[in-house]
């Protein structure tokens, strides 16, 4: 019977110490729900504002959001160091533990008090904020099934994050280090130790990629990464397409409160003051931090030297170390003596971080020599630098990649790229990436740095074929009737074409017939003279395509239509020529040619060189001499200066006869 007293007066008791924090947390909702009607307000003063609108907008409001949990994440952590900061006091742990009431009760009214504390004033905000929103007539089913969808998010948040905070408390006595601890158990594994690897891979492999960080095991191992899965959605918050994380997330706030509850138990009461509560994994802890944190440094000091002098990174892995080893042990005995203390441990980590970085350096493991065989390879996509602009714009299917002979053909060049001493002079070296998709779905990404020999081989081997043309160019495959306007340019002329769906078909089915027979060869030899661009709906960014002299049904289409597509600067009116140069000692030459037989004898020579410049380098152009053309022409729209490019023949021609200003 004493216990059972013991345990409501004890909960009772507990709830007077939060009393302050309750306050504060029905205040902060309060914010919140006066906050919200505002936000509503606002939306209607205005005089056009429509219903469906304010409704869509009242109901994102409702959907779980990153911001909100990671104030979640802050309570959480408070309420948890607030309810457990007793443990780092010898009297109070004294007194608690004196108590005819069994430690796991003790914790789970701790639990208990800290989840009514955020659960009861989240639950009052959400149904006021629903009978507002019903109230204002906005009211909609998207509404309700975020605000459940919210407080789901946030509960296992709250967990999660509690549970945590919990166990960084448990696990000291002193309660400085117990948020350094909190701070360790949410930033170690989706921080550190997720980015040893992109880190020492992008100073010692050569083909790899650095990719955008994406969700994996790791980030599961801490409470903001995994709350931050929880909460993102791309297009609308769904329970289908977070059902795993959630489920995740619950199995671990089992994990969690298990462990916290077993190591609560056992305990030892003379912890309270000490930096770590148990101190057996006091050296498996340290090593662990000491290792991926030298790392660090050491890259840091690497990257201080422009990623030239590889000893300064073993020099900054030693100071790391030293520096992180010696810290740890301090904090460990309050006292600044020990920052020497365990050296054995010391060389151990040393020895740990010296052959990691022997690793990445001798690629041991074959990184950077990997390419998949053809048998167990289902695709191979190419992405060469100087279209990675067209990735940006691609709305087309999902680009898949080559099979067959081509892709066979393709290995067998990468094989011998990736067996090569990387010794190249060639100053004009691309990187081309490469996706390999395998027989098991699983897709290996590299990136090669290719002179423009190499380059050519490769491009060659497969841009003449369709498949990989419909990787590259999304009017092959993507919904045409999603396209809103056809734009043509030729950097003179600039007309809006207007078409039947028919002609519109018949123009894109023409110029596609014509792109499949562009060769590589030929599309950086042949300056285009010519493009048009797409405007498609739901605000996508515009898509171009070149039109080449060789496309001959197309400028045939296009000049039906009144666009001067076959119209070339020999056809133009140019007046004048200006020719600017910049020497070594930064000043700009500027020469003007105006003598109109010169003119008319060099204008069939002179390109648009302006849309070129949207592909990286695709156009390579036959003038070396740093010099930039500018070709004044009077037209119907009056006087236009246009970019354009000549060879050196013609123009050391210009230079001989202009004049210099």
């Amino acid at each position: 019977m004493t216990s059972k007293i013991s345990f409501f007066k004890i909960r009772k008791e507990n709830m007077k110490h939060h009393l302050a924090i309750l306050l504060l947390t029905i205040f902060c909702f309060l914010m919140h729900i006066l906050a919200f009607v505002i936000r509503i307000q606002n939306l209607t003063d205005s005089s056009d504002w429509k219903y469906k609108e304010v409704a869509e907008k009242v109901a994102s409001w409702a959907e779980p959001g990153y911001l909100q949990a990671f104030g979640v994440i802050v309570f959480a952590m408070i309420l948890a160091m607030s309810g457990f900061s007793y443990l780092h006091s010898r009297t109070k742990t004294d007194f608690y533990h004196s108590l005819p009431i069994k430690r796991e009760a003790i914790f789970a009214v701790i639990t208990m008090n800290s989840l009514l504390i955020f659960a009861l004033p989240f639950l009052a905000a959400c149904v006021a904020e629903t009978m507002i929103v019903g109230i204002t007539g906005f009211l909609t089913v998207t509404f309700v099934k975020n605000v459940f969808a919210s407080i789901l998010c946030y509960f296992l948040v709250f967990m999660i994050s509690f549970l945590t905070a919990a166990l960084a408390m448990i696990m000291t006595g002193n309660l400085i280090v117990g948020v350094l601890g909190f701070g360790v158990f949410t930033g170690y594994a989706p921080i550190l130790v997720k980015n040893i690897f992109p880190c020492l891979a992008s100073v010692f492999l050569k083909t790899y990629v650095s990719v955008t960080p994406e969700k994996g095991v790791l980030d599961y191992l801490s409470p903001v990464s995994l709350s931050y899965w929880i909460t993102h959605a791309d297009s609308g918050w769904s329970l289908k397409a977070h059902a795993g994380i959630l489920a995740v997330t619950l199995m671990e706030i089992i994990a969690l409160l298990i462990l916290c509850q077993k190591l609560f138990k056992i305990r030892p009461s003379e912890a309270a003051g000490k930096a770590m509560a148990f101190s057996k994994i006091n050296s498996v802890i340290r090593i662990m931090l000491v290792i991926p944190a030298s790392l660090f440094a050491g890259v840091f000091f690497y990257s201080m030297t422009m990623m030239e002098h590889k000893t300064w990174l073993a020099i900054g892995v030693i100071i790391g170390v030293v520096l992180f080893h010696g810290l740890i042990e301090s904090i460990y005995q309050f006292d600044i003596r020990g920052f020497l203390s365990h050296r054995k441990q010391l060389g151990v980590c040393l020895a740990v971080c010296f052959l990691i970085v022997g690793i990445f350096y001798t690629d041991t493991f074959g990184y950077d020599k990997y390419v998949p065989k053809a048998e167990k390879t289902k695709a191979v996509l190419i992405e060469p630098q100087f279209f990675s602009d067209r990735k940006d714009s691609f709305w087309g299917d999902a680009q898949e990649g080559i099979t067959g002979q081509k892709m066979e053909d393709v290995l067998e060049l990468l094989r011998k790229k990736a067996e090569q001493k990387d010794d190249s002079e060639d100053f004009y070296q691309e990187n081309v990436t490469v996706t390999y998709t395998l027989n098991s779905g699983r897709k290996v990404k590299r990136t090669y740095l290719c002179s423009r020999e190499e380059e050519l081989k490769i491009m060659e081997q497969i841009f003449s074929s369709r498949e990989y043309k419909k990787n590259l160019y999304s009017l092959y495959t993507a919904d045409w009737s999603k396209i809103t306007e056809i734009t043509w340019d030729n950097q003179m002329d600039l007309e809006t074409l207007k078409l039947t769906p028919e002609e519109k078909e018949e123009f894109l089915n023409t110029y596609l017939m014509e792109l499949d027979t562009l060769s590589f060869n030929d599309m950086t030899t042949t300056a285009a003279t010519s493009e048009f661009y797409l405007t498609c709906e739901e605000g996508r960014a515009d898509d171009y395509y070149y039109v080449y002299p060789s496309f001959t049904k197309t400028i045939a289409f296009l000049k039906e239509k009144g666009c001067s597509a076959d119209e070339t600067m020999k056809d133009r009116n140019v007046v004048s020529l200006e020719l600017d140069s910049y020497g070594d000692d930064g000043v700009e030459n500027t020469w003007t040619v105006t003598e109109p037989a010169l003119i008319a004898e060099v204008k069939d020579k002179l390109e648009i060189s302006g849309f070129y410049g949207n592909g990286y380098n695709m156009y390579r152009s036959t003038n070396n001499i740093n010099v930039d053309i500018t070709a004044n022409i009077v037209s119907k729209y009056g006087s236009q200066a246009v970019s354009v490019t000549t060879d050196d023949e013609t123009l050391e021609k210009l230079l001989d006869t202009s004049t210099s200003d």
